[in-house]
């Protein structure tokens, strides 16, 4: 599984929450098109919102996950 640091373009709700709308990668910009959980994972005190999302595209369906590091603001891709 990869683990990359990228650039996303969020939504931050008034109510605390946040929506990933697209995010960067390899200088293409790709739209979140479905969401379909949203779990907090703690690992040794490091919080993150992970979001598991599906993308389809010509008939191929594939899933994975952007998390939200809360302490440091970051964003990683893991598929």
């Amino acid at each position: 599984m990869k683990n990359l640091l990228v650039d996303v373009l969020g939504l931050y709700l008034a109510n605390g929450k946040i929506k990933p709308l697209r995010f960067k990668y390899d200088d293409q910009l790709v739209a979140v098109q479905k969401i379909l959980k949203v779990e907090v994972e703690n690992i040794a005190g490091n919080k993150r919102v992970v979001f598991t999302c599906l993308h389809v595209n010509n008939h191929t369906r594939f899933t994975y996950q952007l998390k939200y590091e809360i302490e440091s603001l970051k964003w990683y891709l893991f598929y």
